[in-house]
C-alpha cells in the first residue's frame, strides 16, 4: 500500500498525451477503490466470514481486478497503437529523407557529368586541336595553325604553337 502511490506516479509519467494519461487515472481510481472498499473492508472483517460469504466476496473481489485488468489491457492497447502510429511517422520522415538524399545523389551526379563535358570543351578540345596541328606540322605542312581559343595557359598554347609554326615555316624559307 505504501508504494503505490509511488509506482502509479511511474506508470503517469511513462504516458503519451492526454489520452494515455486519462487511463492511468482510471487504473488508479479502480486500484484505490478496490483498496479501499473492498480489500480494506475484508481485511478488517477478519476470519468473521463464513462460506457463502467468502465465495461471495471473492466473486466480488475477482469481478473488481478483473476491472482493473481491463483498464490495463485497454491502455497497453492504447500505448500499441501510439507506437505503431510513431513508427509509421518515423518510417515516412525516413522515406523522405532516403528520397531527398537519393535526389541530391542524383543531382550532383549531374552537376559532375556538366563539369566534366565543360572541362574537356574547355581545356581538352584545344589541347587536341593542337595535338592535331603537332602531327600536319610534323608531317612536313608547315602553313598549319591553330585558332587562340579559351584564356590563361590553354591560349597561350595556342599563340606559342602559332609563333612555332611561323618560325618553322620562315626558318623554311630561308632555306
Amino acid at each position: 500500500r505504501a508504494t503505490l502511490p509511488h509506482q502509479l506516479d511511474e506508470l503517469t509519467g511513462l504516458t503519451d498525451g492526454p489520452g494515455e494519461a486519462q487511463q492511468v487515472a482510471q487504473i488508479h481510481n479502480a486500484v484505490e477503490s478496490y483498496i479501499t472498499n473492498f480489500a480494506e473492508p475484508l481485511i478488517a472483517s477478519g476470519p468473521r466470514l463464513k462460506t457463502p460469504q467468502e465465495v461471495t466476496e471473492a466473486l466480488r473481489g475477482k469481478g473488481l481486478v478483473d476491472g482493473i485488468r481491463f483498464r490495463f489491457t485497454a491502455l497497453e492497447n492504447t500505448d500499441r497503437t501510439l507506437r505503431a502510429r510513431d513508427r509509421a511517422h518515423t518510417s515516412s520522415e525516413s522515406d523522405r529523407a532516403v528520397l531527398f538524399g537519393a535526389i541530391g545523389l542524383g543531382l550532383s551526379v549531374l552537376l559532375l557529368i556538366g563539369l566534366a563535358a565543360y572541362l574537356v570543351k574547355r581545356f581538352l578540345d584545344p589541347m587536341r586541336t593542337v595535338a592535331a596541328a603537332a602531327r600536319e606540322l610534323a608531317a612536313g605542312r608547315l602553313t598549319t595553325r591553330v585558332p587562340e581559343v579559351g584564356l590563361g595557359e590553354v591560349a597561350e598554347l595556342g599563340r606559342s604553337f602559332n609563333a612555332m609554326a611561323a618560325n618553322l615555316e620562315s626558318h623554311d624559307e630561308e632555306l
